[in-house]
């Protein structure tokens, strides 16, 4: 830097220093302005500095320090975020030119060939170093020169830090209320559904129940008579039956009754639950497995039963929904351990869920269907977090979905079998 180009210097930098509002841009911008008008090729920003209280005697050697922004080598910045131990003199030195290459390399590396560097306090906390490989040779006092914009750098670092902390601040509280918002949704959801189901328990089941005897007699009546009424006495107890689940599963919703628990082998259970479920002719159901022969769990298996059922027919639905005719029709159902987790995963290749919808569908009452009261993914999720699990869903919209319910993998006890491990 020459003495008549210190007021442009000046000027630049002031402009740099002085319009930005975070510290991230501020620090990057400056070290790029500071390396453009100095002949140092590399420069870092420390922060987080360890000094030793003032009136230490025998302060220690060595600080601590995070290298927070680094502009130059990869050598430095590979070392960005990093909490540093450094020689106290590197960062607590007064500002101005030093030489020293053995510190600087010992720090940075000695493939850096740094010999020289510029030292610009900031605060206590805060410190910019600039390195060379060759000893600058300086018209200027940098350290004086660059003074008024340290000052001013110093400033608008404060101005930053506080606007972050202020920042980081609202936006935890914005998310804080926002959460409890949803909680309280959730919970008002839940009252809501609690009182329906209530309601809807105490004045359908009795027509429901008189409706199912009735269609049973008109069968009767019909085999007697022949009026070949069956088709539409199929509807009616297809309806019906529709009414009565939707009421099943809006108790289980609301009454999450506590589990119980029954040792059996995963894959047989499940084999029993795949070959009692009705599926569509035209779809193809694969079964494959990845556990140890007769794997043994701890579930409620009406309740476990339900969730299955529940996620084979939403898979048989979307295939069902699926309109290309060159789609394979298939249901993939498959068990196996991953990490310490029991795994059941079934695949489909239907319609798949449309990402706008995907985050939405656990929440109570939602649904994209003509029928039903939104209750059944929200009551899967909750029998598998009884059992300790959760589900996981991935899907793409147009080729199918993959539900994966999950159960801990625990020892299971009064069993001659090992455990098995998940390795």
């Amino acid at each position: 830097m020459k003495r008549e180009q210190v007021l442009q210097v000046l000027y630049d930098l002031a402009l740099v220093t002085g319009g930005e509002t975070r510290v991230e841009p501020l620090v990057t911008k400056t070290l790029q302005r500071l390396l453009y008008h100095t002949p140092f090729s590399s420069g870092v920003f420390f922060s987080d500095i360890a000094r030793p209280e003032t009136d230490t005697k025998n302060p220690p050697p060595y600080i601590l320090a995070r290298l927070q922004f680094a502009i130059g080598g990869g050598a430095v910045r590979n070392k960005i975020g990093q909490h540093l131990e450094l020689p106290i003199e590197l960062l607590c030195g007064e500002a101005g030119v030093f030489e020293d290459s053995t510190t600087i390399q010992s720090v940075f590396g000695k493939e850096t060939h740094y010999s020289a560097g510029l030292r610009l306090p900031v605060d206590e906390h805060h410190t910019i170093l600039l390195f060379s490989r060759e000893s600058p040779k300086l018209e200027v006092r940098l350290d004086r020169v660059l003074s008024p914009v340290m000052q001013n750098f110093r400033k608008t670092l404060h101005l930053c830090l506080e606007n972050e902390r202020f920042t980081d601040a609202l936006k935890a509280e914005l998310e804080t209320r926002h959460r409890l918002e949803e909680e309280l949704i959730k919970k008002e959801k839940f009252a809501v559904v609690g009182q329906l189901t209530a309601t809807v328990n105490h004045e359908l089941r009795n027509p429901l129940g008189a409706m199912t005897t009735a269609i049973y007699a008109l069968r009767r009546k019909d085999a007697k008579t022949g009026h070949h009424l069956k088709k539409l006495l199929d509807i009616l107890d297809r309806n019906a039956f529709r009414c009565n689940q939707i009421i099943d599963e809006m108790l289980d919703y609301t009454r999450q009754p506590e589990l119980n628990l029954n040792t059996v082998a995963l894959d047989t259970w499940l084999d029993d639950v795949i070959e009692q479920y009705h599926v569509d002719e035209t779809i193809n159901v694969k079964r494959d497995t990845q556990l140890p022969p007769e794997y043994l769990v701890n579930i409620d298996e009406e309740r476990l039963r339900r969730a299955i059922i529940n996620v084979l027919d939403n898979g048989s639905h979307a295939i069902r929904e699926n309109k290309d005719e060159h789609s394979l029709r298939q249901l993939t159902i498959n068990t196996r351990l991953s990490g310490q987790r029991v795994e059941i995963i079934i695949e489909d290749s239907g319609c798949g869920i449309a990402p706008e919808v995907l985050p939405r569908i656990f929440e109570p009452l939602f649904s994209t269907r003509s029928f039903g009261v939104g209750l059944g993914m929200p009551t899967i999720k909750n029998i598998l977090v009884q059992h300790g699990g959760n589900i996981e869903i991935a899907s793409t919209l147009g080729q199918g979905s993959t539900v994966t319910l999950w159960i801990p993998q625990e020892e299971v006890q009064d069993t001659a079998l090992p455990r098995v491990s998940s390795a």
